[in-house]
């Protein structure tokens, strides 16, 4: 039987996280999460569970750490729509960042896995979701604050922005440098800035 992992089980599931991002759900075994957290297979059995039950574990805590508390700070900005311009820099800037993975963690998951694991991808389908959501309510602040004037519904451009997101992200996983990213955008959110 393993021994309990003596060790801040927030950074191992960071730790693993990276591995899952840079390998793959498919292709991460739990011997190489083993030797990422520099245990012995069985300890990891015992602290986290199988294989599946770690990843959605890694899954949770990307969106807990990262996801949640961005669109937090953001909703409560006064000006929702330098918010939402704020929030497409970050994601040029993070371009080319060897400390950030390249892409995003759940849109690679709602990728990678939808044909092997279903249950997986929808986990992560309902996170992305999520974002598309604060999305729109970021725009309808803007809206009522007099901040956005087109014409679209919400809705609509929610979606937009977030098929935008979705593109840097991807495109961030080629090696784009943060300038093209930044150009890119400059076109792509003239919806919100005209």
């Amino acid at each position: 039987m393993g021994r309990k992992l003596t060790f801040c089980k927030e950074e191992a599931l960071e730790n693993t996280m990276r591995l899952f991002w840079r390998k793959g759900y498919e292709a991460t075994s739990v011997r190489d999460i083993a030797a990422v957290l520099d245990v012995p297979i069985a300890s990891v059995y015992h602290s986290f569970g199988d294989k599946k039950s770690i990843f959605i574990a890694t899954i949770d805590e990307y969106f807990k750490k990262f996801v949640k508390p961005n669109f937090e700070v953001l909703l409560a900005q006064d000006n929702a729509k330098q918010a939402l311009l704020d929030l497409f820099a970050s994601l040029a800037e993070q371009c080319g960042n060897a400390d950030i993975p390249a892409g995003c963690y759940l849109i690679q998951t709602a990728t990678d896995i939808s044909d092997s694991d279903p249950e997986l991808a929808e986990n992560a389908r309902e996170k992305l979701e999520y974002i598309r959501l604060q999305l729109k309510a970021l725009i309808e602040k803007a809206r009522r604050s007099k901040q956005l004037t087109t014409k679209e519904t919400s809705e609509n451009l929610s979606q937009y922005l977030f098929a935008t997101m979705l593109a840097v992200k991807t495109w961030s996983r080629t090696g784009v440098d943060p300038d093209s990213v930044k150009q890119y955008l400059r076109l792509a959110l003239s919806p919100i800035t005209a």
